[in-house]
């Protein structure tokens, strides 16, 4: 969501996406995470190998989405991520 002069700009899959984290018992945390580019992890590199693919059943083991994938149980999913409830999301 950003402000631009008198308008609001809002994601046209926001509101949807939105009802997936908030509903009880969902839950959201965030981190804030930053690197220097220029020493080896570019952001597409992030994007595929840390976060992982955005089907989650496509994504490396090792990855966020891939580890949230195989172990869903274990943090108290009901069933595991898919779709737009895929365990994580990234923006540049």
């Amino acid at each position: 969501v950003a402000k631009v002069g008198d308008h609001f700009v809002i994601n046209g899959f926001y509101e949807a996406m939105r009802q997936i984290f908030v509903q009880a018992p969902n839950g959201v945390s965030w981190k804030v995470v930053g690197w220097d580019s220029s020493r080896g992890l570019s952001w597409n590199d992030f994007r595929v190998n840390i976060v992982g693919a955005t089907n989650p059943t496509k994504a490396s083991p090792t990855s966020i989405r891939g580890h949230l994938f195989s172990s869903f149980a274990t943090y108290g999913m009901t069933k595991p991520p898919a779709g737009a409830a895929n365990g994580c999301h990234a923006s540049a």
